[in-house]
């Protein structure tokens, strides 16, 4: 049910890009999602306040929808929705999500590289994300997209174990 909102707003934005901006930030303001609703729920004069507030910031098909999730108590997924509303975005070749997990720090430079070579292959908009991951011997291991490519030493030695056995 709840990619059925994503899917709603996916199709009524006007430009579905500054629409995942406005979400986006929204969820990044509302970082403590269960307090920002608890008020709204207990304050029909908070939620109008910050209705006001919405009106002058985001696009004027979110805040209707934002009102929409209102209505059916649905504030709460505004993470989940902005989930499915990034998968829209992805199936639809409009944006680009890259994770990166290294088993050591990389260089400015060698990001830079990396990022070069993802705009290549995928020329949108691109959300790159560096996380460190101890358990990585050595390497990369690389997910663009939801499809993932093992660059570790690790996944390397697990690949010619698998192999091996067959």
């Amino acid at each position: 049910m709840i990619d059925l909102y994503a899917q709603a707003l996916y199709q009524s934005a006007q430009d579905v890009l500054v629409c995942y901006d406005a979400l986006d930030s929204l969820n990044k303001v509302t970082t403590s999602i269960e307090r920002f609703v608890n008020r709204c729920e207990q304050s029909q004069q908070f939620y109008g306040e910050v209705l006001e507030i919405f009106e002058e910031t985001y696009p004027k098909e979110l805040v209707s929808f934002i009102n929409v999730l209102y209505e059916d108590g649905m504030l709460r997924q505004i993470p989940r929705i902005l989930e499915y509303y990034r998968d829209e975005l992805i199936n639809d070749n409009k944006l680009c999500v890259a994770r990166i997990e290294m088993s050591k720090e990389l260089s400015n430079q060698f990001k830079e590289r990396i990022e070069a070579l993802i705009k290549e292959e995928h020329p949108m908009r691109l959300e790159m994300t560096y996380v460190l991951n101890e358990d990585l011997i050595g390497g990369l291991r690389v997910t663009i997209n939801h499809q993932q490519f093992d660059l570790s030493y690790l996944g390397k030695l697990q690949s010619i174990v698998s192999e091996v056995r067959s």
